[in-house]
């Protein structure tokens, strides 16, 4: 059974650390690969808490 990814705090507007520059992502290893599940899982409780959030790629009708 796969492990469970825990949601991360989310930064907001005024936080320092947005200043920040990231550093290039070079080879996909298990790193990177935890990070991208860490912020599916906290979009996802982003969005299940508020309603809210980055919107999925889906059709929408009109």
């Amino acid at each position: 059974m796969p492990e469970k990814v825990l949601a991360r705090p989310v930064l907001v507007k005024g936080d320092a650390r947005l200043r920040i520059p990231c550093a290039a992502v070079g080879e996909l290893d298990a790193a990177v690969l935890a990070d991208a599940a860490a912020l599916t899982a906290t979009l996802q409780s982003l969005r299940a808490r508020h309603g809210f959030g980055r919107a999925w790629r889906r059709r929408r009708s009109v």
